[in-house]
Formats: C-alpha cells, structure tokens, sequence
C-alpha cells in the first residue's frame, strides 16, 4: 500500500507533546534551579520540534511510501535494539550506568549496525565516557555499579 509519510511525523510530534505534558508534573523548576522534569521536559519539547520540521518537509517534498510488513533483517535489527533497551533499564540499578550503557553501545553498534568490533567498543566507551563526564558535571547522581 502506497500512503504518505507524515504518520511517522505525527508520531514523534505526540510522543515529544506528550513526554513534556508529563514532565511538568516532576517539578520543571528553572535553569537556574532545575527541577526533576526540565531535562525530561525540553527532550519532549525538542521531539516534538523536530516531528514537525520532518512533517512540514515530508509535506513539502510530496513523499509517498510503500507500508507492508518489514524484511526479515529490519525485524531482527527492531528485535534486538528493543532487547537491548528493556535489559538496560533493568540492568542498570544493578550493574551501573556505566557497564550497562556500554554493552547497550556495543550491542547498537555492533548488531543493528554491522560495525566492527574495534569501532563498537572505542565508540561505546568514548560515548559512555562522554555521557558520564557531562552527568557528572551537572551534578547528576548516576546507578553506581561494578566500575564506577
């Protein structure tokens, strides 16, 4: 079946309205005194910008998809990233932010993009090392664990 491909767009505009509707009853607080649903709430807001920039190009440029049941491997690949996340959230009270947010790096990197070993693993700690750094900076209490 051939339908444009705004669903998508519409989607992410929702999800992003939604995650920042639900954010406010954290507390938004200010930037100078963050509360717990500012970052939560400009990630929606920040969705919900970008669903309607690709739906206002999706609407420009005419696109016509064709919508069916995904190839085998997109499956798979869908499978295993959902996988990873739902072990992630699970895993990470146990074992930490970051053993947990490496092996998700890995696992991304390595099975739903067929990257290498080496580039998985410099990426993952470089990204991991990275999302640490910042947290931390920002004062940002993460799931301690095996590491660190």
């Amino acid at each position: 079946m051939v339908v444009h491909e705004h669903w998508s767009s519409w989607f992410w505009v929702l999800v992003g309205v939604v995650i920042a509707a639900l954010s406010t009853s954290l507390g938004i607080g200010s930037f100078a005194n963050p509360g717990a649903g500012l970052m939560p709430f400009l990630a929606g807001l920040l969705i919900a910008i970008l669903g309607v920039v690709d739906l206002i190009a999706t609407y420009r440029a005419k696109k016509k998809v064709v919508v069916g049941v995904p190839e085998k491997e997109a499956a798979k690949k869908m499978v295993v990233a959902t996988g990873a996340l739902v072990a992630y959230s699970l895993l990470m009270p146990t074992l930490g932010f970051s053993l947990t947010t490496m092996a998700l790096m890995v696992v991304l990197f390595r099975y739903t993009e067929a990257i290498s070993w080496k580039v998985s693993l410099v990426t993952a700690f470089t990204v991991t090392a990275a999302a640490y750094l910042i947290f931390s900076r920002l004062g940002t209490e993460l799931p301690k664990g095996i590491l660190f």
